[in-house]
């Protein structure tokens, strides 16, 4: 019997936040230009007010919503 039948909670549902993870930043490079995979959901955009190695065009950082 194999480890999937003996765990029958290990379904596609569950293990599929997991494989986005795994996926979240590896690039593709199949064709010019690169892409990177991007979870959904929100993210801050921009460079957080007191980083002294950001360019002026960073600002101002907001959230970028779906």
């Amino acid at each position: 019997m194999s480890y999937f039948n003996e765990e029958p909670s290990l379904t596609l549902a569950r293990l599929l936040p997991a494989l986005l993870l795994l996926l979240a930043g590896a690039c593709s490079e199949d064709a010019p230009p690169a892409f990177v995979a991007v979870p959904g959901g929100s993210f801050l955009m921009g460079s957080a007010a007191d980083d002294p190695a950001a360019d002026p065009s960073e600002f101002p950082q907001r959230r970028i919503a779906p």
